[in-house]
């Protein structure tokens, strides 16, 4: 802390990052039920912490129509995706890792 003009103690602001919770209201909306397929194969990253959202999605990473899937924890985010392949593969962001989020309408 450092001394103010009038002699009082000033406070220094510290950044924090914005942090958003999402109402019950609205988690409904955005846990779908996980495919089996996928759930066997995060298994071990979903349990602890649980997943906050569950969404599948209707194209591809790759930008071609397909279904993948984008699950986010309290720590990490996960997408399980195919991308023409038969099976799915699981890439993992842990949340602090990630700087900037930009959702385009």
């Amino acid at each position: 802390m450092s001394q103010s003009k009038n002699g009082r103690s000033a406070k220094k602001k510290q950044k924090h990052p914005k942090t958003t919770t999402i109402s019950n209201e609205n988690k409904q909306l955005l846990v779908e039920e996980i495919p089996d397929q996928i759930q066997s194969l995060v298994e071990p990253e979903i349990q602890n912490p649980p997943v906050e959202v569950a969404l599948a999605t209707d194209i591809h990473f790759s930008g071609d129509y397909g279904q993948d899937w984008l699950l986010v924890t309290t720590e990490s985010l996960l997408s399980a995706q195919r991308n023409g392949i038969p099976d799915y593969g699981i890439t993992q962001v842990e949340l602090n890792q990630i700087e900037k989020v930009e959702i385009l309408k």
